[in-house]
């Protein structure tokens, strides 16, 4: 017994010093427990009180009432205090974590109640980096502006050209857009037209698509339409989910799609395969995650290097607090 717990002492020490990159950070999906019970007492008129089971440690809940704590979060940050103050301590907790780079992704909204504007919501975020880079948070941090695919074509509009005013203004912190929010809702051609003109002007792009099966193994054939229309354009990298039925080693592919354990030849294009489903898409990947375990338990002085070179995937948690909420 004592050996055991020995062992899993040794292995939080390692993983927790362990450099890490994450590249997956929706910013409401990273907020602590913590965080969320302090902006619950700046709103004490909310009477949020009664759904403390989805924020207390210890409790049991099902994913569902995870999944209810967005529109739970959505009230509580209405200001750009509080998106500074979210955006800071999720900061904190990735660098506390041993994060040395992250992506953190937003969506910009209003709030007519207190006059909080796409804009002001950016700058919020863009602050809250800022300060934590003056208070010498050891971690080097970057911003993707995100398309929620719920708002529609238009409100795909107005956000790019929020990120194309902050890309030529925030020397690299802005780096591009990030397409997401429910794979189920509209189609990814509706937003092609935004997302043109985005790369155009020089933004990266991270792209959610196929995060549902649909019948299809890969890209549905509308998607597959949308990625090759951007590819023509350049080749920096994009990244994109997908929806992995079982484990196989490598990307799932069709064949006018060549790639072969996440490279991708299709015009430089980098295919990089992120983890975002749930407990039934995740099930088929526990062998391989508790082999590379092993692997890293065989070998506690294994250098960075070695590992960049023995994985070709780069596995980020979607949604951080989710995942918290549920093992705790």
């Amino acid at each position: 017994m004592m050996e055991a717990e020995e062992q899993q002492s040794w292995k939080t020490t390692f993983y927790s010093k362990l450099p890490k990159v994450e590249l997956h950070a929706h910013l409401n999906g990273s907020i602590s427990s913590n965080t969320i019970k302090k902006l619950i007492t700046k709103k004490p008129g909310l009477k949020i009180h009664d759904q403390m089971t989805m924020i207390d440690k210890g409790k049991k809940r099902t994913l569902e009432e995870c999944f209810q704590m967005f529109p739970i979060i959505h009230q509580l940050t209405t200001s750009p205090e509080d998106i500074l103050m979210v955006t800071k301590d999720v900061i904190k907790e990735f660098a506390d974590d041993g994060v040395k780079y992250l992506e953190l992704r937003s969506t910009p909204r209003g709030e007519n109640a207190t006059g909080m504007t796409k804009k002001t919501y950016v700058e919020s975020v863009l602050e809250g980096i800022k300060q934590s880079k003056q208070e010498n948070v050891d971690i080097d941090v970057r911003y993707l502006i995100s398309i929620d695919r719920r708002g529609g074509p238009s409100a795909a509009k107005e956000n790019v050209k929020l990120a194309e005013e902050f890309f030529l203004s925030t020397e690299g912190i802005v780096l591009g857009l990030d397409l997401s929010g429910d794979p189920t809702a509209g189609q990814a051609k509706d937003f092609l037209e935004p997302l043109l003109e985005a790369k155009k002007s020089g933004l990266k792009l991270a792209l959610h698509l196929s995060e549902v099966s649909q019948d299809f193994p890969f890209l549905h054939p509308s998607e597959t339409s949308v990625l090759n229309r951007l590819c023509r354009l350049g080749t920096d990298y994009i990244r994109f989910t997908e929806f992995i039925e079982q484990y196989t080693g490598h990307v799932q592919q069709q064949d006018h799609h060549p790639s072969q354990q996440g490279q991708g030849g299709l015009h430089g294009i980098y295919l990089r395969a992120f983890c975002t489903g749930l407990d039934s898409v995740l099930q088929p990947y526990r062998q391989a995650l508790l082999d590379l375990e092993q692997e890293f338990l065989a070998d506690p002085h294994l250098s960075i290097s070695h590992i960049n070179y023995s994985l070709d995937q780069v596995c980020c948690p979607d949604n951080k607090m989710l995942w918290n909420l549920l093992l705790e």
